[in-house]
């Protein structure tokens, strides 16, 4: 199964909806489906 997931941030940021959008994906992914994920560009801020 393909599934799409649009979330607001993604990995460069560490809070807990990337940290729940990257257990969701690796659990599905884990049992045979291809998961994308779909999110904006996000600066790195140092």
């Amino acid at each position: 199964m393909y599934i799409a997931h649009f979330a607001n941030t993604y990995k460069a940021n560490v809070n807990g909806v990337v940290k729940s959008v990257s257990i969701f994906r690796d659990a599905l992914a884990g049992i045979g489906n291809n998961v994308f994920i779909f999110a904006r560009h996000a600066r790195r801020y140092e």
